[in-house]
């Protein structure tokens, strides 16, 4: 067993190199999948869904007069003339500013939070007559839509939801918050319990009691009838002539609009434009940013398990080769981006980097103070492990089981894939003598006179101490070095010492002979 450990530990850098190339094969065949949905998430949000702006001119005039006619027009102004609360009071008088428009056509999740909040932070420096959230989506996270709820609460520009064409759980608490609702003909708003992973289960009670008064304070805030908000969230709730107990409430464009739930019903997006009078050289739309796609990309599981894998492989790497080279360089790309996306994306706070940092001191400790598996050890890899569930939880007040899943499946692609590719390296790529040579991967044998090369077992017991020498090969960190006319296996504090540099034993634990590189001056 011994040896077999000793071979694993010299054999770090090539494990890198043969599994970055295993890894590459499995991305193409086995992750290509979880590869298209991320990015697919990523940009969905990006496609176009309206007009030119060389035709959109044209189209808004036309729709104008037809506007009057229009049933979705005549059923907006109808219900805003209705309802004349403070939903329609918010509004900017100024029909001439400019108005900024966002898209939100995925599911929502941190990289959605990330987007809004430069929406917003761009809303408050231009002050524009309104902001139009052009929504269609089927849910999402409830800790990122908890967030933009408050958003969009504390906002003092006008936020109009234009729902085209639904929006169901998550999309339904952030529209309950904006200042106007607008739906498109056809389009649905609604079922917004808050379920268990993909089973689709009920959340717990507690969860569930949460959500609903939040909803339904969002309601009130408003202006809009709070037991329609809370029937979307609780299936017990009975509204006469609206739900009955026992079903979860979703209604329709025509039906929100019959019961006053939403302040306008209309044919199309350009119907929408004309009711409002929103002209076309008013709209300034407003798409997500290179770096959000990016967030988005980077905190979907395959894609974050495949960042910690690279990083934490490169990290080792590094402590095994030659001062910094290309594990540290790996490492640092891989854990900097899974880092900056989950930060970015409101996933990982302080606590959670700190607790890694500590754990990855722990783990050196252990590796070069007090060898063994002890408690540093143990301390490094709970500290690890509790920070990287801490990055991919998110807020701890609304941790569902679909959260745990997520943290699940990342947790498990990345030691999948580590033992996967550690199998393949043993398995198919041998060492290499031109790779060796240049130092990127560890050489499993030594060129040569290495007849009185002596195992751990029979380290000469005249070592001691103070005792110098020379290496007989690189030191990276381990290897063979001459002592008192014998060939000893020793290990350096992690630098690396070229083959016939002078050496000094800085300490010996039993067999284990840890020694130092002796510079021209000392």
């Amino acid at each position: 067993m011994k040896n077999v450990l000793q071979g694993l530990c010299r054999s770090w850098n090539s494990l890198v190199l043969g599994s970055a190339l295993i890894l590459a094969g499995l991305m193409v065949q086995g992750l290509g999948a979880g590869f298209d949905l991320a990015w697919a998430e990523a940009t969905e949000a990006t496609e176009p869904t309206e007009p030119t702006e060389a035709t959109e001119a044209t189209e808004t005039t036309e729709a104008a007069e037809a506007a009057k006619a229009a049933p979705g027009a005549q059923a907006s102004q109808n219900s805003q003339a209705d309802h004349p609360t403070e939903k329609v009071e918010s509004a900017v008088a100024d029909d001439k500013g400019p108005v900024l428009w966002a898209v939100v056509r995925s599911e929502i999740s941190p990289a959605t939070l990330a987007f809004l909040d430069r929406v917003l932070r761009e809303a408050k420096t231009q002050r524009p007559r309104a902001l139009v959230i052009e929504l269609d989506t089927p849910g999402g996270r409830l800790d990122s839509t908890l967030q933009i709820k408050d958003r969009f609460l504390d906002s003092d520009i006008p936020i109009w939801m234009l729902i085209n064409r639904q929006a169901l759980s998550a999309g339904a608490m952030m529209a309950v918050a904006a200042h106007e609702i607008h739906m498109i003909q056809g389009g649905i708003i609604g079922a917004a319990t808050p379920v268990m992973g993909q089973t689709g289960e009920k959340a717990s009670e507690k969860i569930v009691s949460a959500v609903r008064k939040a909803v339904a304070a969002s309601a009130e805030a408003r202006g809009r009838d709070p037991q329609v908000a809370e029937a979307m969230v609780d299936e017990s709730l009975v509204i006469e002539g609206v739900i009955e107990a026992g079903k979860l409430l979703t209604l329709t464009a025509e039906e929100a609009l019959e019961i006053g739930f939403i302040e306008g019903l209309h044919s199309s997006v350009r119907d929408f434009k004309a009711a409002k009078n929103i002209q076309a050289e008013q709209v300034q739309r407003m798409e997500p940013a290179l770096a959000e796609r990016l967030v988005q990309f980077f905190t979907h599981p395959v894609v974050a398990s495949l960042l910690l894998t690279l990083g934490i492989w490169g990290l080792i790497a590094e402590i095994k080769s030659a001062g910094w080279g290309v594990g540290g360089t790996v490492s640092l790309v891989f854990l900097s981006l899974f880092f900056w996306s989950h930060h970015l994306a409101g996933l990982v706070g302080w606590e959670g980097i700190v607790l890694i940092v500590f754990g990855v001191l722990m783990i050196l400790v252990e590796i070069f103070v007090t060898p063994g598996f002890g408690v540093p050890g143990l301390l490094g890899f709970l500290a690890v492990l509790g920070g990287l569930v801490l990055s991919l939880l998110g807020d701890p007040n609304f941790i569902t089981a679909e959260d745990w899943n997520r943290v699940l499946l990342t947790l498990s692609l990345t030691g999948a894939l580590s033992m996967m590719a550690i199998w393949a390296s043993f398995r198919y790529l041998p060492q290499s003598r031109f790779l060796s040579r240049r130092g990127l991967v560890l050489a499993t044998t030594l060129e040569g006179d290495v007849s009185s090369y002596q195992t751990g077992e029979s380290q000469p017991a005249q070592v001691k101490v103070g005792m110098r020498g020379v290496a007989r090969s690189d030191l990276r960190p381990s290897g063979v070095a001459d002592l008192d006319h014998h060939r000893v296996t020793v290990l350096t504090e992690g630098e690396y010492v070229p083959a016939g540099s002078p050496i000094e034993v800085l300490s010996v634990f039993g067999n284990r002979v840890v020694v130092k590189e002796v510079k021209d001056s000392e």
